[in-house]
């Protein structure tokens, strides 16, 4: 599925988290792994100054990148490495790979997230998977992936709209290919009432419910070999998405990004916006033509 994997990273703490999931899934998928450092045209004024004239900043830059990724995975991992010069995000958009692993932060700082980021134009304009893996916080289970990744089940948001069965299909895929189950999960919001009107609230909310649970049903029992399950339950898109991927069986969120190439703030994006700002598991966002 991942045969060509491609990694951006920025030296960060962070990008050596993403950097190690992209290496355990190219040893799963026994795929190609390049690292991939992009500089600033502007950088190389500031080299010359440091460094001197004689010095390349890419020689530089591509020695400590292979440094980097030694001391990231150890040993003498199989990984190329690459440097180039430009755009980060259309440089990364250019490379040829079936896969794009990319931390959610890096040197930019924690507050930015992704938003306006590299990250966040990677996702908007990308045509093949990319898998974001959110930041680590301090937190040192984020800092590798668990043995095996991803096992257990992975989760799959859906909308419950005329997007989710491709959804469904794309999410199926993905749990076929790693040998894992798949929860799909849609939250019912509650309806914001007065309290003199709780009662009519309260019986919207059931009848809501009632509906989802039901779409969800057809569209899980279309799905074949996967073991599904189906969680439909009342509360906030994110809070419960966030709550389900941060279970030990769950290891992996898979979404769809909007068909019209609509930013990574579609109802889906902002979902798994706040999935990653928690750290609770990495997103695998497939564009919708992806197959």
């Amino acid at each position: 599925m991942f045969r060509s994997i491609l990694c951006p990273v920025d030296f960060s703490r962070d990008s050596q988290a993403a950097l190690r999931y992209a290496h355990a899934l190219a040893r799963r998928m026994r795929g190609r792994l390049t690292a991939l450092f992009v500089t600033d045209p502007f950088l190389a004024g500031a080299a010359a100054a440091v460094y001197g004239s004689g010095v390349s900043l890419p020689d530089r830059t591509l020695e400590e990148l292979e440094r980097f990724v030694v001391r990231t995975l150890g040993g003498a991992p199989h990984v190329a490495c690459r440097v180039a010069s430009g755009d980060p995000a259309r440089t990364i958009l250019a490379a040829p790979a079936d896969l794009v692993v990319i931390g959610t932060h890096g040197l930019g700082g924690v507050g930015k997230l992704f938003f306006g980021s590299t990250t966040a134009r990677v996702l908007a304009r990308t045509r093949v998977p990319v898998l974001a893996v959110p930041a680590t916080h301090g937190r040192r289970r984020r800092l590798r992936p668990p043995a095996g990744w991803p096992r257990g089940r992975v989760v799959a948001p859906l909308a419950l709209d005329r997007t989710s069965r491709g959804s469904a299909a794309r999410a199926a895929r993905v749990a076929r290919r790693f040998h894992a189950g798949l929860t799909f999960v849609h939250a019912v919001a509650p309806i914001p009432v007065p309290p003199f009107m709780g009662g009519s609230a309260l019986r919207q909310e059931r009848e809501a419910l009632a509906r989802a649970r039901a779409a969800m049903a057809r569209i899980a029992g279309a799905i074949r070999g996967v073991s599904v399950r189906a969680v439909v339950t009342p509360g906030y898109p994110a809070d419960v998405i966030a709550a389900l991927a941060a279970r030990r069986d769950h290891s992996l969120v898979v979404v769809t990004l909007d068909p019209r190439g609509a930013r990574f703030s579609a109802p889906p994006g902002r979902i798994s916006y706040h999935v990653l700002q928690r750290g609770a598991a990495p997103v695998l966002a497939l564009p919708a033509g992806w197959r």
